[in-house]
Order: C-alpha cells, then structure tokens, then sequence
C-alpha cells in the first residue's frame, strides 16, 4: 500500500513536472514569439528608416549637385528665359520634387520675356500667408525678397516619403536663396544698362549739339572772316583801313573765342582726339613767330624765341602744340604792358619742353590755385580790359593731358609769370619733305582753267567762294542743295566738288554717296563747319576725298585747289 501510494504521489509529481515544462515552454514560446515579431517590426522600422535616409541622401545631393552647376551658370552669364527654364527642368528632375513653379513680377524684370516657369496650376492649390514660407499638404510655398520687396515666388510639389518636412524646406531654401542672388544680379545688369543706354543717349545728343553748334558758329564766321578778307583786296582810304583793322582784330578774337568754346565742349563729350603726325619743327617756331610779330609790334613788347637740342622732325598733333603756344603768349601779350616775352624750347628726357615767361603783372598765390578751372579769369569785373572766355588756360591743361604731358605756373603778383609745358612728342625721321618755300606757294598761284561746283546753301558763302575763286580766275557753278549737285554732274563735267555737308532737301554726305554710287570719280573736297573727328570721318566715309573746314582763308582754299586740280 504504501509502496503504491508513494508511486502514485511519485506518478502525481512527475505529471505537474510536466504540466509545468509545457506551461512554461508555452509561455517561453509567447516569449520567443512576441520578441521575434518585435525584431521583426524593428527590422522593417530600420529598413523603413534607412530608406527614407536613403532618399533623403538622394534629394540633398541632387540639390548640391545643381546648386554647384547653377552658381557657376548664373555667375558666368546673364539670367534669361532659356537659363531659367533649364534650372526648373534640374528641379523636377531630383527625387522627392515631382513638379516645381516660378512665378517672376513682370515690372521688375523686363528683359526676361518669360515670367513663369513650371505649371500655373501649382500655384492655385497653395493657400499663401503673407510673406512667410508655408507647407500646405504637399506643396510648399517659398517667397524670394530683394531689397524688402517680393521679387518673385517658388512653389514646389513635393513627395515626402518620410522625410522630415525641415530637411526639405532647408535644401529648397538654398535654391531660392541662389535664385535670389540671381536675380539681384540680374536687377544690377538692368540698372547698369538704363543707365549706360543714359548716358549714350546724352553722349549722342551732345555730339550733335556740338555738332550744330560748330555749323551754326563757324558757317556766318566764315562769310565775316573771308568779307573781311576780301575787302583788303579793294581800294579803301585810310579811315576805312582803320575800320577793316577793327574788324579783322575783332573777327580773329570771335575765332578764338567759337575755338575755345567748342574745343571745351569736344573735351568735356570726349570727342577731342591728338593726331600724331610728322612735322618739321622749324615750320612751326614759324608760325608762332609770324602770329606774334605784329602784335609786339603793336605793343613794343619784345617777343623771343630761344630753342636748343630740338630734334627737326617730330611725331605729334602740331595745330594743338600751336594752339597751346597761342594761348599761353596770347595771354603773356593781355598782361604784360613793357618789357620782354619769351618762348623758351628744349629737348629733355624725350619729351618737348616749352617755357613762356613775360614780365607782366603777374598772378597772386590765392588765383593760382583754381587757375586751370575752365572760366577762370584773374579779373573778373565788369572793368576788366582784358579780353577773353576764361577757356584758354584748361584748354592748354586738357591737351597737354591728351598728349600725355602736363603744364603748370610759376608766377609772383608784380614780378611775371612763367608757365612749364611737357608734351609727349616723339622725334621723327629726317627723310620727311621740309615745307614749300614762297616761291613754290607764289607758283601755286597759276592753275590751268578748271571747272568747278561748288554745292552750299548760305548765299554769303557762296559769295566768298566765288569772289576766292574769281582771284584764281576760276568761275564755279552755284547749287544749293545735295539734290541741285546731282542734277548737275548729269548735265556737266566738273574737274572738282566743293561740297557743303548740312543743307537743306539734301545733305553733302547723301549726295556725295550717291554721286559715288553712280560711278563720279571726281574728287569732292567738304567744306564743313562742323570740325569734329566724327564729321571727318562721315565725310571720309561717304566718299570725299578731303576736308576744308570753315572759316578758312583764301590761301587755304588755294593751297587745296593747287592740290586737287
């Protein structure tokens, strides 16, 4: 019994043994279940994670990538349609942005013929507040500001695929950020155009304000100058001598005075240029010497000219080197009542020196400082005696500057001045031919019998033209207009043009082009008062063979005709 009854318990033991493996072998199975299926969840969350890193990764570099490309492109070129479009094709081509709008404001970026890049309906789907970046659904809304002021706006359909909303806006923002510096660039090119196409609108008009000034100014000096000049030839008593003196002293000041407001204007539109061309110095130290002769003369003033070491032929614009030399003793004879003036020239370090001294009255420290400003006079009351436009002196420094020279005073009130030239004149070769002496000038006088037409507008320039000519005894043709010339190269033949370039109905420059375009090799010499390189060149351009700029003198207008007859 108690053998059966311990079996039993045994038996009762062993079968709550095994209950209790299987219970806790069940258990360890839910266990073992649940940590599975949560290793499993965490696998897929990781490979969920990884792959929208992955995509992350993907977008970010994609981003880079045209960020890079496209900061090079917008620095290296101007912003323009087809630029644009090519950035926003980059855009919708990158993982996450399946479509992207631009909308650019029209008023500020004129240039552009298009203004909105992408597709317009993007831009309905977004509710927009204000001026701050927004996310709605799934489109984002990204305004571009330049200057406090929007410029334009972005809006991007994205598809997130778990990521994270910021990492999107952050990329997206550097894009518009570069878009931005695009488009301030693009401004400043605008602005600078405005104003460049300003500033060549107001050379042109001052080109031809010039241009008009020279023509209006210079066209009545001429028929002055050369009545003038043609009465000398007449028989005249002493008191009318006395009167055409006046008139002479007064026509040359009114010559100087159109010169020096026309050469400042050519200065200040830029339009002055320095020819550099052989010249025989001597011919020069000539002129200078017969300009001044009379007027001390006149004055009982002494003129001098010292020189040493001057190469004879030099390389340089020698009517401006006159000009300067004009001016500088033009000024030395206002001031200066007794005593001597000097030219004083010299060759040193390769560069022409000129000195002009006087022993006039002389200029105080205080006038010095502003004695080169155009304007500038010492005297400038109403009881000055001295003559002038105060245009002279910045004259003188403008073209030394041009010739890449300079000039400068030395002077103390009542004891003269003396003032420095430096001019950047090259020496030239000793082959060139010296000038014609006055007996190959007297010769020159004896033409065979030439038939000319003279083509000008102004009946007092056709007079002097005439009467000049006349005393070569040759008797032009008149026409007025460009049209009238055409006309009578049909009708004539002519052995020489002298052609006015503004007229009426028709211009020298149209009439001289079309007489070239019909086969007229008869040499056409412009008789212009507008004396700027640009007319120069119109006139080379058109068809002209030479140049004679008003007001010119008799022997000038013979000198040409000795040339071209």
């Amino acid at each position: 019994m108690d053998d059966i009854a311990l079996l039993k318990r045994k038996l009762h033991r062993e079968q709550l043994a095994r209950e209790q493996a299987e219970k806790l072998l069940e258990c360890k199975s839910l266990e073992l279940y649940d940590l599975n299926q949560q290793l499993t969840l965490a696998m897929r969350h990781l490979e969920h994670r990884s792959a929208a890193q992955m995509r992350q990764m993907a977008f970010e570099e994609a981003i880079d990538k045209i960020l890079i490309d496209f900061g090079q492109s917008f620095l290296s070129q101007r912003l323009n349609d087809a630029l644009l479009t090519h950035f926003i094709t980059r855009l919708k081509e990158t993982p996450l942005v399946k479509d992207a709008f631009l909308i650019l404001h029209q008023h500020q970026f004129i240039d552009l013929k298009t203004h909105q890049f992408g597709h317009a309906s993007l831009d309905l789907q977004v509710n927009r507040n204000g001026e701050r970046l927004e996310w709605s659904d799934q489109y984002l809304y990204l305004p571009v500001e330049i200057h406090g002021q929007q410029a334009a706006h972005w809006v991007f359909y994205v598809e997130q695929q778990d990521v994270q909303d910021e990492a999107i806006t952050t990329k997206l923002t550097l894009v518009s950020e570069l878009l931005k510096v695009a488009l301030k660039q693009n401004l400043t090119w605008q602005e600078e155009t405005k104003l460049r196409q300003r500033a060549e609108e107001s050379e042109k008009s001052t080109k031809e304000f010039v241009a008009m000034i020279n023509h209006e100014l210079r066209t009545p000096l001429n028929g002055v100058l050369g009545a003038v000049e043609l009465l000398r030839d007449t028989r005249l008593d002493r008191h009318q001598q006395q009167f055409l003196g006046h008139l002479v002293q007064g026509g040359e000041l009114l010559r100087v005075i159109i010169n020096d407001l026309l050469d400042f204007s050519k200065m200040s539109a830029g339009m002055l240029e320095i020819n550099r061309n052989v010249f025989y110095w001597q011919q020069l130290i000539d002129a200078i010497s017969g300009i001044f002769a009379a007027k001390s003369l006149e004055t009982g003033v002494a003129f001098k000219i010292e020189q040493s070491d001057i190469p004879p032929v030099l390389i340089g614009d020698i009517e401006r080197i006159k000009q300067i030399l004009v001016n500088l003793i033009g000024n030395a004879f206002k001031f200066t009542t007794q005593g001597v003036i000097k030219l004083c020239a010299y060759w040193q370090n390769g560069l022409l020196t000129l000195e002009v001294s006087d022993t006039g009255i002389g200029i105080s420290e205080s006038d010095q400082t502003n004695l080169f400003d155009p304007f500038v006079q010492v005297d400038r009351t109403s009881r000055r005696s001295h003559e002038g436009s105060g245009l002279g002196l910045a004259i003188c420094q403008n073209l030394a500057t041009l010739m890449q020279g300079s000039v400068r005073c030395q002077s103390q009130l009542g004891h003269g001045s003396t003032f420095f030239v430096q001019l950047n004149v090259a020496q030239g070769q000793m082959s060139m031919k010296e000038p014609q002496t006055s007996e190959s000038g007297e010769a020159a006088s004896h033409f065979e019998p030439i038939k000319v037409l003279v083509v000008d507008d102004a009946v007092l320039n056709q007079i002097l033209v005439k009467e000049f000519l006349a005393k070569l005894h040759i008797i032009p043709e008149i026409c007025e207009n460009g049209r009238q010339a055409l006309q009578a190269i049909e009708e004539h033949q002519y052995d020489l043009i002298l052609m006015d370039c503004r007229m009426p109905e028709m211009d020298g420059f149209e009439a001289t082009r079309l007489m070239r375009e019909q086969g007229v090799t008869v040499p056409i010499i412009a008789l212009t008062a507008c004396a700027t390189v640009e007319e120069s060149e119109r006139c080379l351009a058109s068809g002209m063979n030479g140049i004679l700029n008003k007001p010119y003198s008799f022997d000038q207008l013979k000198q040409l005709i000795a040339q071209w007859s």
